[in-house]
């Protein structure tokens, strides 16, 4: 049968609008296979207040970390659906392999949590390690060397230094930190600088070298953690050096500041099987030194998650960017790859403004493997299958905005999570004109 791109993504679209689940919503356990978690089994508790709630087994993660990521909290009544969020979102975490559940009588209408937690080894969450990635599409490979620190000051914070280089001369460094909390405040913060520089000069202007500062603030507006929303502040610094082939390199310095805004319904930053997630961003940049004045760019990100049994999750991401104003026409939104459109080579269109639509169909269909190792203690390892769909469009300001103009790519992959990495995903796309591309990274879109 002839593959029809559009009526794919229109089929799946409206399952995942309006797709009823097939498993009880107080399990909240859609797609999750791990260690196994029955609401049931505390039936006699809910309702009741709770009294404590207290962590065992953590020696390389602080209690603290981990109680403040829960919604079911000392002085509030004991929740089925809020036991199993929490259970499911810790399970997530970076430094966690399982975390068992326990519920305990104290007094009559009162009750305890305790968790019981089985960490990941420490060599896998502060990992220091070669970088080799290849480029199958260009033929072309990258190396280096990047610090991994995912559990930063046993506070969950992140802490990444690299640098790699390419063989046609790019070289890339940075350095960053992030943290989610700010003591029990779910105040985000984050600081990072990069330097880029490009192995050869380009026969279209580009920027031929940077060097980047970056900060972040995020402020909560509401308590709730399965309804988290936030007001996110970004400031950024950038000297450019900008070229072509033949010419003088010429300067810029931009300053970037943006405002947005992002709620988070979630049950799980890493693998969801519920929720949704929602981001609105409006950013400007500023020439201060050089040629050219102000210009905008507006993104958005939308992510919705659909259980279709306790194996399968229906997921769906809409992903926009558009600019405003006399922006310089070096900037410009590549389109292709495995982080956009699956099925094309990396970068194989671009444009002024770009929209992704991608719609996967995740299957978990065996339990965590967990297995100990000399030195590493427990590992963890659960392996998913993908099936996807991908629909995307870039153009320029000159050009209509046109259905016709739409490319699409289809596939399959293997997610592999474990404490290496979150995630490792190895896919193959294709396309309607009967292209195949093979994808391996590490990180996945939504």
């Amino acid at each position: 049968m002839k593959f029809s791109a559009p009526r794919v993504v229109v089929a799946l679209l409206l399952s995942l609008l309006f797709g009823t689940p097939t498993v009880n919503a107080e399990s909240d356990g859609a797609g999750d296979v791990s260690a196994s978690f029955d609401p049931a089994t505390f039936e006699w508790a809910y309702g009741q207040v709770i009294d404590s709630v207290s962590v065992k087994g953590n020696l390389k993660t602080k209690s603290f970390a981990l109680l403040r990521e829960m919604e079911s909290r000392v002085g509030t009544r004991l929740d089925a659906v809020k036991l199993a969020r929490d259970h499911r979102y810790l399970t997530d975490l970076s430094s966690v392999a399982t975390v068992a559940v326990e519920v305990h009588p104290i007094r009559e209408g009162h009750c305890g949590i305790v968790l019981d937690v089985a960490e990941r080894p420490l060599v896998f969450l502060k990992l220091i390690y070669p970088v080799l990635d290849y480029d199958f599409n260009n033929e072309q490979f990258r190396f280096g060397l990047r610090i991994n620190d995912r559990n930063f000051r046993r506070r969950l914070q992140s802490f990444t230094l690299g640098y790699t280089r390419s063989s046609i001369g790019d070289d890339n460094a940075s350095i960053g930190w992030s943290t989610r909390w700010i003591g029990w405040r779910h105040i985000g913060a984050a600081v990072g600088a990069s330097f880029f520089q490009r192995g050869t000069v380009p026969d279209n202007l580009a920027i031929v070298e940077q060097t980047r500062v970056t900060t972040a603030l995020s402020l909560p507006l509401t308590e709730s953690r399965i309804s988290f929303s936030q007001v996110i502040g970004t400031l950024s610094f950038a000297d450019n050096r900008l070229g072509k082939t033949g010419e003088p390199l010429e300067d810029e310095v931009l300053v970037s500041p943006s405002l947005g805004y992002a709620i988070d319904r979630r049950n799980s930053p890493l693998r969801p099987s519920g929720g949704e997630f929602f981001w609105v961003d409006v950013g400007a940049s500023r020439v201060v030194n050089g040629p050219g004045s102000t210009y905008y760019r507006l993104r958005n990100d939308l992510r919705l998650f659909r259980p279709l049994g306790r194996h399968i999750v229906l997921a769906g991401w809409s992903n926009l960017a558009y600019q405003f104003g006399d922006f310089p026409e070096y900037i410009r939104f590549g389109m292709g790859g495995a982080g956009t459109l699956r099925g094309h080579a990396a970068g194989g269109f671009a444009g002024n403004h770009r929209w992704i639509q991608s719609f996967e169909t995740r299957i978990t269909p065996f339990s965590t493997w967990i297995f100990s190792v000399p030195y590493a203690k427990v590992v963890d390892v659960t392996v998913s299958t993908v099936l996807f769909v991908d629909a995307g469009i870039v153009w320029d300001n000159d050009v209509t905005f046109d259905v016709n103009r739409w490319e699409y790519g289809y596939g399959a992959g293997l997610r592999i999570f474990s404490p290496f990495q979150d995630v490792v995903e190895i896919s193959l796309g294709f396309n309607p004109d009967g292209h195949t591309h093979f994808y391996f990274r590490t990180g996945i879109n939504f």
